[in-house]
């Protein structure tokens, strides 16, 4: 079996769809930026968040997150 860690360094809903796509995987890993990026991270109301090593994702329909439109 091969191991899978999603990592992406592009906008925020990019970012949430890598996230989805690990919670599907066996290790449930995935490799992040933490480095500010204000398309990733300035992009959601609620920005992705980690905590502990985790991000909890959302529950809402689509990816989870809304986009901030100002």
């Amino acid at each position: 079996m091969k191991r899978i860690f999603p990592h992406f360094l592009g906008p925020a809903p990019g970012q949430a769809a890598s996230l989805h796509f690990a919670a599907g995987c066996p290790d449930n890993l995935v490799e992040m930026d933490i480095n500010h990026n204000p398309l990733r991270s300035d992009l959601f109301t609620d920005p992705i968040q980690v905590v502990d090593g985790e991000i909890a994702i959302p529950s809402q329909p689509g990816l989870g997150w809304q986009l901030r439109y100002e």
